[in-house]
């Protein structure tokens, strides 16, 4: 959001910049053309946030699933604390204003929400969402110019969405005897979903 408001600011301000050269280049002769600048400086990092918020709705919407058909063991509730491991992990984003930390109270209600759907529907969402996450990253890799080290996690991302995608749409299809592996190989952040 703070990097959509920036590109917004900066191109409002471009455009009055190059309004206002309009106007005195009426008044004057000719003038020394200045290279402008880049009009969408952000563009690149927008997109790849944008499409690592879809990467995280997918695989919440996949997990969700999988935990509802029984495919991944969970924690024994005697031994674990789901709301004491919610505070411990985001406890350091408290002193941040934007964006304001959700209590665990607002998360349970969404993932209270996310299980009433039923896990095909859950599959086939997720790889809406992983779709999504593909077609801009892909973009980016066509379009837009970006260092070397950013387009091979671009790469990355793009080839872990377009593999999430497959296997979230088999399973919406056909769950029932399929089970299913999570590879940290691709992304360190991101598991690579496999059929077993």
């Amino acid at each position: 959001n703070c990097l959509h408001r920036a590109d917004t600011s900066i191109s409002e301000h471009i455009a009055a910049v190059e309004a206002k050269k309009k106007d005195k280049s009426k008044k004057k002769s000719k003038s020394v053309a200045k290279r402008s600048p880049k009009t969408r400086p952000y563009s690149v990092e927008i997109a790849t946030y944008q499409a690592n918020s879809l990467l995280c709705g997918g695989l919440f919407k996949f997990l969700v699933a999988v935990r509802k058909e029984g495919k991944i063991h969970t924690p024994n509730p005697q031994f674990d604390n789901e709301s004491v491991r919610y505070e411990h992990r985001f406890g350091a984003f408290v002193g941040l204003l934007t964006p304001p930390l959700a209590p665990y109270t607002q998360y349970k209600e969404v993932v209270s929400l996310t299980e009433e759907l039923n896990a095909k529907d859950l599959y086939l969402i997720a790889s809406k969402d992983f779709g999504q996450a593909r077609q801009i990253l892909e973009s980016v890799i066509q379009n837009c110019d970006v260092g070397n080290d950013q387009l091979t996690e671009v790469k990355s991302l793009a080839t872990l969405a377009k593999t999430n995608l497959v296997v979230s749409s088999l399973l919406a299809r056909d769950s029932v005897d399929r089970g299913v592996t999570f590879h940290f190989n691709l992304h360190p952040s991101y598991p690579l979903l496999k059929l077993s």
